[in-house]
């Protein structure tokens, strides 16, 4: 089984480590991690990834995020048109068997466009798609159908060893190790990924990004906020056509 890793962020690969060791996929990251900071954390996940045995695939990461989310506020369909000319060129050229993405969780316009993207390209090659959380607790999607793996002890220590030595991930780590504890990442779950109309919300609620983008244009940080009607859904509707 020939696998792709396809991720929006570097950092995203910590959640699977243990996962990685056991299949070391190749990995493809959308954008370089670098935030409204500016600074890319492609480093920290290529030692990460070096280390389970995995390859980082040429051109992963040279999208900045300042340029994707300006590319969603200005609906440039010709940018995300090229992402997925780039991944189907990847994936046609690697002979892979399946893709694994971020989940579709309505929490991050980005983690949202990866999973769009790469059903996009899978769809007509043929490729089977698992998703994997990002937001919910660690074992939130076992169910079945889902691949479920179980970390021993020194897994589980290895997998914490390779988050608290990845400088740019320590307040999402911090954050994350505090809501669920570290016991709770033992276990590792993908399941299959299914097309959805829509990212999952509460009833009647907008994305989990709307709002947060709201607070964040009161504030003055961000230009806009992005919305999945208006902003997102034509991108997706333009790739998938």
């Amino acid at each position: 089984m020939k696998t792709l890793l396809v991720c929006a962020h570097p950092g995203h690969e910590l959640r699977l480590h243990h996962w990685m060791e056991q299949s070391r996929p190749d990995v493809f990251f959308i954008t370089d991690g670098s935030g409204s900071a500016g600074v890319p954390r492609l480093q920290s996940s290529l030692a990460v990834i070096n280390r389970v045995g995995s390859r980082m695939l040429a051109g992963s990461g040279s999208l900045p995020d300042r340029r994707l989310y300006e590319a969603m506020r200005g609906r440039d369909i010709g940018l995300f048109q090229a992402l997925k000319e780039q991944l189907a060129a990847l994936v046609r050229a690697g002979g892979y068997d399946e893709l694994v993405c971020d989940g579709l969780e309505g929490f991050n316009t980005a983690h949202d466009w990866c999973h769009y993207l790469v059903q996009s390209v899978a769809r007509p090659l043929r490729v089977s798609v698992l998703e994997h959380s990002l937001v919910n607790a660690p074992d939130a999607w076992a169910g079945p159908g889902s691949r479920i793996l179980c970390l021993d002890d020194e897994a589980l220590d290895r997998k914490l060893r390779a988050a608290a030595a990845y400088p740019e991930m320590a307040v999402e780590v911090e954050e994350t190790l505090r809501r669920w504890g570290g016991g709770a990442f033992n276990v590792e779950v993908l399941r299959p990924a299914h097309w959805s109309e829509r990212p999952p919300t509460p009833a009647g609620q907008p994305p989990y990004y709307e709002v947060f983008g709201e607070q964040r244009v009161r504030e003055g940080a961000y230009p806009e906020v992005i919305r999945w009607e208006s902003h997102l859904r034509p991108l997706v509707e333009g790739i998938w056509a």
